[in-house]
C-alpha cells in the first residue's frame, strides 16, 4: 500500500466500514512475525472464518446435554487432543494461526458427525461430558485469543453489515430483507413451497443467504 497509489486504508475507516472484530481476525489469520498481503481475499476469508466460528458457537449453545452416548465417548478424546494442540501452539510464541486450524478441525468434526443432517427444528443431542468439553474448549479460546465472542448472534449480526460493506449494496435495505424473510416465513407455514422457494431465490439473486435455524427461526447474510 502507498498513499501515492491511494490505496491506503486507515484503522478508523477500516472499522466503521468492517468492525472491530473483523480487523482483530485478520491480523490474528498470520503470526505476528510474519508479513501480510492486505487484500480483500483476505478480509473475506476472515469474515467467513468468523462466521463459521460463530455459527458453530450458536449450534452447540442450541444442543441437549444427553447424558449416554455412545458415540461422543470416542468424540472426546479426540476434542482432548485438538485442545492440547491448541494450548501447545499458543505456548509455541502464540501461533494463533496454529490454534485456529485446531479448532476449524474440531469444527469439522463435530459438524460431520451432530449438525450435517439435521433438518430445521430439530433438537441435537450431545452427550453430557463432550458437550461440556467443546464448550470449555470454545471458552479457552475466548479468554486466550479474543477471536471468540461470547454472543454468537451479536457478532453474525455485525458480519452482515461487513460482507455488505465489502460487496456493495444488494438494492435491498435490511427492513425490507427482514419483510421478505417474514413472508416466506408465512408461507412455508402454509405449506406454499412455491412462493418459499421463490422468495429465497429472490434473496439470493441479491446476495442474500437464508440460514433455517434448529429451533424454527431464520436467520440472513450476504454472500
Amino acid at each position: 500500500m502507498s498513499k501515492s497509489l491511494g490505496n491506503v486504508i486507515t484503522i478508523r475507516s477500516f472499522v466503521e466500514s468492517f468492525g472491530g472484530e473483523v480487523l482483530r481476525h485478520v491480523l490474528s489469520s498470520v503470526h505476528y512475525r510474519s508479513k501480510m498481503d492486505w487484500t480483500q481475499e483476505v478480509i473475506e476469508k476472515a469474515i467467513s472464518e468468523m462466521e463459521r466460528i460463530h455459527v458453530f458457537v450458536q449450534n452447540m449453545k442450541d444442543t441437549v446435554e444427553s447424558e449416554v452416548d455412545e458415540e461422543s465417548e470416542k468424540h472426546l478424546l479426540e476434542v482432548d487432543s485438538l485442545l492440547e494442540k491448541m494450548k501447545n501452539e499458543l505456548s509455541d510464541d502464540f501461533n494463533i494461526p496454529g490454534a485456529l486450524s485446531s479448532l476449524f478441525s474440531l469444527i469439522r468434526m463435530i459438524n460431520r458427525e451432530y449438525f450435517g443432517a439435521k433438518k430445521e427444528g430439530d433438537k441435537i443431542f450431545v452427550g453430557k461430558s463432550l458437550r461440556t468439553k467443546i464448550l470449555e474448549t470454545i471458552t479457552f479460546l475466548e479468554k486466550s485469543t479474543g477471536l471468540v465472542y461470547e454472543n454468537p448472534e451479536s457478532i453474525l449480526s455485525k458480519l452482515k453489515s461487513a460482507k455488505k460493506s465489502l460487496s456493495g449494496t444488494t438494492g435491498l435495505n435490511e427492513e425490507e430483507i427482514e419483510e421478505l424473510v417474514k413472508e416466506r416465513t408465512a408461507a412455508r407455514q402454509n405449506k406454499d413451497w412455491a412462493k418459499s422457494d421463490l422468495i429465497r431465490d429472490e434473496l439470493k439473486s441479491k446476495g442474500v443467504i437464508l440460514r433455517d435455524n434448529p429451533d424454527g427461526t431464520v436467520s440472513w447474510t450476504f454472500k
